[in-house]
């Protein structure tokens, strides 16, 4: 399977999603104009804009949780919201973690998500504890989605350390998902059976294509919270985040990079390292001499599709080729500017 191959399949689907371009750059206009949503305020998001199965996937095309994009996770600090409405009474409190379980019981995804946002209207420590213990609980992503971002609601009132403290037993199972996924050589598509290539265009291949949009939004808002937070890892809880990188989604991918370099995480360098050889300049990817080919046909295929298959990699990721640069300053002390070199100074280390 060749890099010419897949790029001259990628220029073929190209032209036949055009159409969607010009409502992709809507989108991504009003994304930056909501970047950084009021605390206690519901921040939901806008209906209609998951990235289609049919949209280009070339770069441009930034559909991502509470509008935060790439630009703005690598290059703008977060910045602090503004002050939290006043306190709730004990009585709105006790209301409030009332209908927020009664919602949490629903069958319908909608309705839980639902409880979550609106209970986020409450300023009281009660509703924080009450997203934590209910995400403990296997909860879909767009669920999860909506409980990341009522927690990011809270990130700035007296006891944000309970917040963080959510997010952070959150980042566990998410980083566990992702460890689960790549182990089960699941490249976040469905597979063809016929051609063994991507298929992003059956209603079965839509539905798992979208479902892994939705959990990379998920991972996307979480990461956020935490960089909003200030969080770094430390003794407390030291989270390896090289999973994460093999996401298709560009801002969990920043944002894990992101992460890895204020914590100086030596243990992400090879990954790190696979990731640059993926793509070793901001305007190229690279199929070929990334798997190691000493296996089995099948082994090497299924080690291939987890890396490529889905195509959203297939593409030049000029944010995440910036964030694994900057990451291997902070982590090195280096400025590294080919894989080969970055391989070296990790032989040098071992």
């Amino acid at each position: 399977m060749c890099h010419q191959h897949h790029a001259a399949a990628a220029a073929k689907k190209g032209r036949a999603r055009a159409q969607w371009r010009g409502l992709l750059v809507a989108l991504a206009l009003l994304s930056l104009a909501a970047l950084h949503p009021t605390p206690l305020q519901a921040a939901p998001e806008p209906p209609g804009t998951d990235r289609g199965i049919d949209q280009p996937g070339d770069g441009s095309d930034w559909d991502q949780p509470t509008g935060t994009t790439p630009d703005a996770v690598l290059a703008v600090p977060p910045q602090p919201s503004p002050t939290a409405e006043a306190p709730a009474t004990a009585h709105e409190a006790k209301a409030a973690v009332a209908a927020l379980r009664k919602g949490l019981r629903a069958k319908a995804d909608t309705d839980q998500a639902a409880a979550l946002a609106a209970a986020g209207d409450v300023n009281d420590e009660s509703i924080v504890k009450e997203i934590g213990k209910a995400l403990r609980k296997e909860r879909a992503a767009e669920v999860r989605r909506v409980a990341y971002d009522t927690l990011r609601r809270y990130l700035h009132v007296p006891y944000r350390e309970r917040a963080v403290d959510a997010l952070l037993d959150a980042l566990d199972r998410e980083v566990d998902r992702e460890r689960s996924r790549i182990a089960k050589a699941d490249p976040g598509v469905r597979i063809d059976p016929r051609t063994g290539d991507d298929d992003t265009y059956s209603p079965e291949g839509q539905a798992v294509y979208e479902a892994t949009a939705r959990a990379g939004r998920a991972m996307a808002t979480l990461l956020t919270g935490l960089l909003e937070a200030g969080w770094s890892p430390d003794a407390r809880k030291d989270v390896d985040m090289s999973p994460l990188l093999q996401c298709p989604d560009d801002v969990v991918v920043v944002s894990a990079l992101k992460l890895i370099a204020v914590g100086k995480d030596e243990r992400a360098l090879p990954e790190v390292l696979e990731l640059f050889r993926q793509y070793p300049e901001p305007a190229r990817y690279e199929t070929g001499g990334v798997v190691d080919r000493g296996g089995t046909n099948a082994t090497a295929k299924a080690a291939w599709m987890v890396r490529f298959g889905h195509p959203d990699k297939r593409r030049a990721r000029p944010h995440v080729h910036a964030a694994l640069r900057a990451a291997v300053l902070a982590v090195l002390g280096r400025d590294v500017h080919t894989p080969d070199r970055l391989e070296s100074l990790i032989r040098a280390r071992d």
